[in-house]
């Protein structure tokens, strides 16, 4: 018992010996490039923690304060602030012991406890599912790091410390949090720019996701190196020759085998999987002192050997959207070996290493982001598209879609550089420039020539919008856009719409099943026990339940029933207000009713006989609005028609498309299209040929050419319901020498 008791003490003081170590080291690191830092208030933070977490072990047995410490140390080569360190170090007191926010905020201020806050998940919490607890975390972490990007320089420091130790972990475990890595953590440090972060991490998971394909890469590579060490060393060699030739001073030169997990990449687009098969697993790397100096050491390395064709970057003349600036080149050398070369400044070097980090500036003894670390504008788009979507799955999705895409580099009329992602279209542009102009999209001009809505922009395409004030989306947009805040802000904008056009037709609907059972129409506010009512319906209010009524979710007969259960006693009940006299235009739409057949619904009545409105040809599946008109019946307009703006709103009524009949084949209606080419021959054959290939009917045709050498071919066609019309246009603008097609007024 007695030397179990010993080596217990000596085991003790043997870690005490190490945690002071490391506590020297990180001291050390710190004043290295900040000379004024309080020392005295890191050295508090570490004796706060190490006090607070002096009982706790870690899965590996050593003490928990080993972690805080090291995430310290990976922050202090960020070259991070005392105020970094010190939240560094208490970033899981407050999780993990019994410390508060208030006595973190006492000892180490507002901005230490704010940093802290930012880096504490939300564990005590109750969450339906792990997926719901990790979209709140990282929107928690979102809103932290948009007030102050430090909080996730500290998070990805706490996440590279995670998975340098995940060994300890349950195997389910480790293949949950290094998935969860390779998700969100890899490639926000790659929208961060930090290169070795990245690197670490990217290996670090597919240590653990695949653990023989990552064992099997390993000893490949370390047999590559020992073997292909005398080649890089040749090839460093010939090209540091060239250079002194040339009379380069200062510069340096390195050569490596690429990191395992960007060679798995490789390896899964190569045709055979064979590892000995690749291409370009060897980097040479060349720092110099200008961007000069950079284009030179290109022509000089291009003037040795081939050049791999379409394998040269330039993203000095246009970085990328983390500030990466260098140039890389593949070229085939000796022993017809592929391998890249990259060359930059040292800056340069610096900011592919450190990404943001390399940004911070420190003045008079205070560090803070310059004006570049705040530039980085795809944060603000998460946070614009993160407060839209409830649905945690949805919501994480969106975020690993935005974070992993690669970009496209467009330019606005005033050369200012948007990043899109792949496959964007004038549609994303727009509402990368703003939402407003994103809404009102009517047209897009590219590198000076009018092009279709859904034309693929690509990297140094400008791009100019065309701004129309009555253009609203379409639900046919969602088809041709690729970013989430193009995506998310359209279909925000078409559930508004649908919302208060169920509303209006719930109305209507009430109103007149109120009537009929003759219930005054302000009895829900006369019986204050209508919130049971709208319980029962399932809906939270009055609102919600005009909009389960208008898109046939509750029927009027179910809620006329059970309002009766809330209604006074008979000798109670309120007179109802006599019913309005039929006017002569509602006994135009009666009439109308009983003697015609349609696919529009009004106020619970099918089959209604109506006209509809030739400004807009409205077709089955668009939101409608009728009006009605003296003399002539009822007329049916597009929701947002323009000239219903100037009709008397008393008289417009809602409707709707019959879902029975508004798609069917015998139910069509006109539509007038206009097609705008290039004037060549056989253009009308084709553009027809779509028509017929879809089977839709042409009523009326016309074509003209103008002196522009374009030509404009109109049409009347017969369309089935809003999806035909889409296809349609869609088929269309797809034929060769066509510049667009659009629906215009009768």
């Amino acid at each position: 018992m007695t030397e179990k008791l010993e080596h217990a003490t000596r085991d003790t003081h043997d870690w005490d010996q190490r945690v002071l170590e490391m506590y020297e080291e990180l001291e050390q690191q710190l004043l290295s490039y900040h000379a004024k830092a309080d020392i005295a208030l890191v050295r508090s933070a570490f004796e706060f923690a190490h006090e607070k977490h002096y009982e706790q072990r870690r899965k590996s047995g050593e003490p928990y304060i080993i972690h805080p410490l090291g995430v310290a140390m990976l922050v202090s080569q960020l070259k991070l602030d005392e105020a970094s360190i010190c939240a560094s170090l208490l970033h899981d007191v407050v999780e993990d012991t019994d410390a508060t926010y208030d006595d973190v905020k006492e000892k180490y201020g507002e901005e230490v406890v704010m940093l802290v806050d930012g880096l504490t998940k939300l564990d005590k919490y109750e969450f339906k599912s792990t997926e719901d607890r990790q979209a709140a975390n990282f929107r928690k972490m979102l809103l932290a790091m948009n007030r102050d990007l430090r909080v996730i320089l500290i998070k990805l420091a706490d996440r590279v410390h995670n998975m340098r130790t995940l060994e300890h972990m349950k195997p389910e475990k480790q293949v949950r949090i290094a998935q969860e890595t390779l998700d969100i953590y890899v490639p926000l440090s790659n929208r961060l720019g930090i290169d070795w972060i990245k690197t670490e991490l990217e290996n670090l998971s597919l240590r653990y996701l695949h653990p023989e394909v990552y064992s099997e890469l390993a000893e490949k590579i370390d047999v590559m190196m020992n073997e292909r060490k005398e080649y890089i060393d040749n090839i460093i060699g010939i090209i540091r020759e060239a250079l002194d030739k040339e009379g380069f001073k200062g510069y340096q030169l390195k050569g490596r085998i690429k990191h395992i997990y960007s060679i798995y990449r490789k390896l899964k687009r190569s045709v055979d999987m064979v590892f000995e098969n690749l291409h370009d697993i060897i980097a040479f790397r060349i720092i110099v002192n200008t961007k000069a100096d950079c284009y030179h050491a290109l022509g000089i390395v291009h003037s040795m050997w081939t050049l791999v064709d379409g394998r040269f970057k330039d993203y000095i003349s246009m970085p990328k959207f983390n500030q990466y600036m260098s140039l890389h080149t593949s070229v085939i050398g000796p022993e017809r070996e592929h391998f890249e070369v990259q060359i930059r400044t040292y800056e340069m070097d610096r900011i592919a290493e450190e990404g943001i980090a390399a940004h911070w500036k420190y003045k008079e003894g205070n560090i803070a982001p310059s004006n570049e670390a705040k530039s980085f504008s795809w944060l603000r788009e998460l946070m614009d598209f993160q407060q839209d979507l409830n649905d945690p799955k949805e919501f994480l999705n969106s975020v690993k879609v935005d974070l992993f895409s690669d970009d496209i580099y467009v330019f606005t009329p005033e050369n200012e550089i948007k990043a899109l992602p792949q496959g964007s279209t004038p549609i994303d542009f727009a509402y990368a420039i703003h939402s407003e102009v994103g809404d009102h999209c009517g047209g897009a001009v590219v590198n000076g020539v009018m092009v279709p809505l859904r034309t693929q922009l690509k990297t140094g395409d400008r791009v100019d919008i065309i701004y129309k004030e009555n253009q609203k989306p379409k639900s046919d947009w969602l088809q041709m856009v690729a970013s989430n805040r193009a995506r998310n802000r359209i279909t925000k904008y078409l559930n508004q719409v649908e919302r208060e056009t169920h509303k209006q037709i719930g109305a209507q609907l009430l109103e007149k099943g109120l009537r009929k059972n003759k219930i005054s129409p302000n009895i829900f506010e006369k019986v204050p026990e209508t919130q049971k009512l709208y319980s029962s319906l399932k809906v939270q209010n009055h609102e919600g339940m005009l909009i389960a009524l208008g898109n046939e979710k509750v029927k009027i007969e179910t809620i006329i029933e059970k309002l009766q259960i809330y209604l006074p006693q008979q000798s109670e009940v309120p007179e109802p207000a006599p019913a309005p006299p039929i006017s002569r235009d509602e006994r135009i739409v009666d009439n109308l009713s009983k003697r015609s057949q349609s696919n529009v619904v009004v106020d619970g009545i099918d089959n209604l006989g109506v006209h509809f409105a030739k400004c807009c040809s409205p077709v089955p599946g668009e939101p409608i609005v009728g009006f009605v008109t003296r003399g002539r019946g009822l007329v049916v307009h597009h929701v947002n028609c323009p000239r219903m703006r100037n009709l008397e709103p008393e008289r417009q009524i809602s409707c709707h498309w019959d879902p029975k009949v508004a798609t069917s084949k015998e139910s069509t209606r006109y539509v007038n299209l206009r097609v705008m080419t290039t004037d060549r021959i056989g253009i009308l054959v084709d553009v027809t040929k779509v028509m017929q290939d879809l089977n839709i009917n042409i009523s009326q045709s016309h074509c003209r050419t103008l002196e522009t050498a374009q030509s404009v071919l109109a049409f009347e066609v017969q369309i089935r319901d809003i999806k035909q019309l889409q296809q349609l246009i869609q088929r269309i603008e797809r034929v060769p020498s066509v510049v667009s097609a659009e629906r215009v007024s009768g």
